[in-house]
């Protein structure tokens, strides 16, 4: 195996158990990239004003709320259904 193959291989195993490597070649598209971001702000905005009020209803602070959504969002804690329910 050549050096080169090599490198090859190990970024082909490095990007099979990191997939953001592959979806940050894809935003290198601007239409892609444009709809990503609509998406991002579109979670938010129903995201935020949720979050607080599950947080209300279970009886909890309002920024308690907050810092789950923020938390399982970012940590990556279950699937992207049980992140986000609405």
């Amino acid at each position: 195996m050549t050096r080169d193959s090599a490198v090859m291989a190990a970024l082909r195993a490095w990007g099979n158990g990191a997939p953001f490597l592959d979806w940050i070649r894809v935003l290198k598209n601007p239409a892609v990239r444009r709809a990503d971001i609509t998406a991002g702000v579109t979670v938010a905005l129903v995201l935020v004003p949720q979050s607080m009020a599950y947080a209300q209803l279970a009886g909890l602070p309002a920024h308690y709320g907050l810092y789950g959504a923020f938390t399982s969002t970012t940590a990556g804690i279950g699937t992207t259904r049980t992140r986000w329910c609405g």
